[in-house]
């Protein structure tokens, strides 16, 4: 059977509530293939790229993926009062996907969540999970002052553009076929890199910012399918 493993942010992930309707759900069952989907809700562009190199590991038949807002970071779990370190080997099994509202695959071995990849605001504003943990106080005021006297969006976005566009070159060496969105990349020159999904497929540009845990309605998210599924026959399909 065909495999396909799709990675990315909330737009990405499943929603527990509304199973079958998210559009890696729609194109897999429309080509007839076992789904792996390793998103989580609140990744950055660093995330996604752990996501990306462990979703060739697993050595899928399609790998699909989208690419997140710039405002995002990731930090130690001891930001939340663990102290599990970062193992760079660990790939996205370093991520914390527990207490996130998604599915999360039996290929994820959350034993090793070693940091939290989330936005600036929710991580700030204390919104991260569903449950009611939080950063330290000391961690969270550090990071509101440094929100405040270091950000700056466009190096932020440019340096994000860099960590995207760096995955094609392993992907290509892989010969793993993929097709990918620039999500909230938009603002950059993205024409040099081949399997592009067009616009229509862009759930950051389609977002309603509904309950869903991808933001969009389970319409839109049909209708986001179809462009994905129109990009593979247009790239993949030899048939």
């Amino acid at each position: 059977m065909m495999k396909i493993v799709c990675c990315g942010s909330s737009f990405s992930s499943l929603d527990p509530a509304l199973p079958n309707t998210h559009y890696s759900e729609i194109i897999s069952q429309q080509l007839g293939a076992e789904l792996i989907n390793i998103a989580k809700p609140g990744s950055s562009n660093f995330a996604i790229r752990l996501q990306i190199d462990t979703a060739i590991q697993l050595k899928p038949d399609l790998i699909l993926f989208e690419f997140a807002s710039a405002s995002r970071l990731d930090l130690p779990l001891k930001v939340l009062g663990d102290d599990k370190q970062y193992q760079s080997n660990n790939l996205a099994h370093n991520l914390r996907y527990t207490n996130y509202h998604n599915v999360v695959p039996d290929v994820i071995q959350r034993d090793q969540e070693s940091i939290i990849s989330d936005s600036i605001s929710n991580l700030i504003n204390e919104n991260c999970f569903i449950t009611n943990e939080k950063l330290t106080t000391a961690s969270r005021q550090a990071l509101k002052s440094w929100f405040i006297e270091l950000y700056d969006e466009p190096i932020a976005y440019h340096k994000d553009f860099y960590i995207a566009s760096s995955v094609h070159w392993p992907l290509q060496q892989s010969k793993i076929p993929y097709l990918w969105t620039r999500g909230d990349l938009c603002m950059f020159d993205w024409n040099l890199y081949p399997n592009q999904v067009d616009d229509a497929g862009n759930p950051w540009l389609v977002t309603n910012m509904t309950s869903t845990t991808y933001h969009t309605s389970v319409g839109q998210q049909i209708e986001i399918a179809n462009s994905w599924l129109t990009a593979y026959n247009k790239f993949w399909n030899t048939e």
